[in-house]
């Protein structure tokens, strides 16, 4: 058997001053709850994680804090892993 993985990178952009990231996952099924990420970048504008069979569908998001403590959350992205 072969198993080849993949690296997948999430990108957001945003100004303004004083930024913080934090991405999040909300795995599939019912009854998950988002939770952050430890992956590489998890608290950068840029998110890698592997591109494994059990994170198909998995939605990931990342939330933004300015200086001033102003929260934005980006849209929802879905990996679909085949």
């Amino acid at each position: 058997v072969l198993f080849r993985s993949a690296n997948v990178l999430f990108t957001v952009t945003a100004s303004g001053n004083g930024l913080t990231y934090q991405w999040q996952f909300l795995p599939t099924g019912s009854g998950q709850q988002w939770s952050n990420t430890s992956a590489t970048g998890a608290t950068t504008s840029q998110l890698t994680i592997q591109a494994l069979s059990y994170r198909n569908g998995y939605q990931y998001h990342c939330i933004i804090t300015d200086s001033n403590g102003n929260q934005v959350t980006s849209a929802e992205a879905t990996l679909t892993v085949s």
